[in-house]
């Protein structure tokens, strides 16, 4: 019992322990990143795109990556970093300009979603977002000025494209070029030096579309306001560069993790579970052998209620308080005595004998010595000769000393291991065992 209120004890620790935390994980949630794959397009707008304002001319692939943290709860913080390139042509009559710019950007922007249950419901699968930021991005203005051969471009009024500047004179001696776009040539600006790299200051627009509890689909689009003016290598007064980015990503959460508060199970009070007396006995829980005593019960030091003859039942429920430890009793603590358990056996045997039960001394009388007047007294009534009967099998377990022979003194062993819990006797077999031993 104690090692069992210990185990007991020890399990309530740990849930106690378990329930602190459990507490804190309640109150104190931190949202877990979530990382973004993306791909889309970059294009350009500046001095050389000042007619051609469509922003799907032009363009060419870029990469995205992002990262993004919820810092309140429609509120989120994200870096993202694009990888891809800038790149115009003018095709205008007496214009001929091109160059094609590596991009390479990162910047820090703050997210604010709509799924507030103000203007969406929180549940939403759709869930738009506007944003701003701040980046820093490097650049190399590059351009296609000849061709495979080293052969320099020059753009002639018919259209053409040669290797001398137009006139008279090179009219029949010039050769015919075309462009090979490959951008060769670094343009580096002879009036300004400029740095290939500036601040850009994005806005951000998009709309999420939740696939699965971790996994979105993100549509967004941003418009870059650089400082710088020198993307194109053309640097004018009508303003900065800028760059526009479309993209389609893939978002994965992590999900929530769950903080838990400081509280060390070491500080936390055991005491109250360690003094804990339910029955109140006086005697606590852990060191209670009968932990359910009923109130006003006499109990030992385990807390057991006294049992002053040792028979195994309390001295509140014996009636009988100085039967001995060895003696056979009832559920009350009385002694059953030889004639009540002949009484009893004569009562529900299902066997039937002509026996005068009041001529029969029981009186200081052993229960074999019962048992043989017994059986006498049933021979003298039979007036027959008795001839002996070989053991039935499931009767010889209780041939204890093997001679072949049920006696009085093995049925009182019997009866006493039938009420010492042996299995292999039970009430019928001791009434068979005593109907063979009258047969014999």
């Amino acid at each position: 019992m104690k090692n069992k209120m210990e185990k007991i004890l020890f399990c309530l620790s740990m849930l106690v322990s378990f329930e602190i935390y459990g507490q804190g994980d309640s109150t104190k949630q931190t949202n877990l990143p979530s990382i973004e794959l993306g791909i889309g397009s970059l294009s350009y707008y500046g001095e050389l795109r000042i007619n051609n304002l469509n922003p799907l001319s032009n363009i060419l692939p870029a990469y995205c990556i992002g990262i993004e943290q919820k810092i309140l709860t429609h509120i989120a913080v994200n870096i993202n970093v694009i990888k891809g390139s800038l790149q115009y042509s003018q095709r205008e009559s007496l214009k001929h300009l091109n160059f094609k710019s590596n991009i390479e950007q990162i910047s820090l922007n703050i997210k604010h979603y709509f799924n507030n249950d103000l203007s969406l419901n929180n549940a939403s699968l759709i869930n738009p977002y506007i944003g701003i930021g701040v980046g820093y991005f490097s650049f190399k203005p590059m351009s296609d000025l000849k061709d495979k051969n080293g052969d320099t471009y020059f753009y002639w009024s018919d259209g053409t494209i040669r290797n001398s500047e137009e006139n008279e004179e090179n009219e029949s001696s010039s050769k015919l070029l075309s462009r090979d776009y490959k951008y060769e040539t670094e343009l580096k600006n002879t009036v300004h030096k400029f740095k290939k790299t500036g601040f850009t200051f994005p806005i951000l627009l998009g709309i999420k579309i939740k696939l699965s509890p971790r996994v979105e689909t993100n549509f967004g689009l941003a418009y870059y306001f650089t400082q710088t003016d020198f993307i194109d290598n053309i640097n004018s007064l009508k303003g900065k560069d800028q760059i526009f980015h479309s993209n389609i990503s893939v978002n994965y959460n992590f999900g929530v993790k769950k903080q838990a508060k400081k509280t060390e199970l070491n500080s936390f009070d055991l005491s109250e579970i360690e003094n804990q007396d339910e029955d109140n006995d006086g005697v606590i829980d852990i060191k209670d052998d009968c932990p359910r005593t009923l109130t006003g019960i006499k109990i030992n030091s385990k807390g057991c209620p006294i049992d002053s003859d040792n028979d195994g039942v309390p001295d509140y429920l014996d009636k009988e308080l100085k039967s001995g430890k060895k003696d056979l009793i009832d559920s009350e603590g009385v002694k059953i005595t030889e004639q009540a358990i002949l009484v009893k056996y004569a009562k529900d045997t299902t066997v039937a004998y002509t026996i005068n039960f009041e001529r029969i001394e029981v009186k200081d009388s052993t229960f074999e010595n019962v048992l043989e007047k017994i059986k006498l007294e049933t021979k003298s009534v039979k007036n027959s000769d008795v001839i002996l009967e070989e053991i039935p099998e499931n009767l010889k377990v209780a041939d204890f000393n093997n001679d072949g022979q049920i006696k009085g003194d093995e049925i009182m062993k019997a009866i006493d291991n039938y009420f010492d819990e042996d299995q292999r006797i039970t009430i019928e077999k001791i009434n068979l065992l005593i109907e063979h031993f009258f047969k014999n």
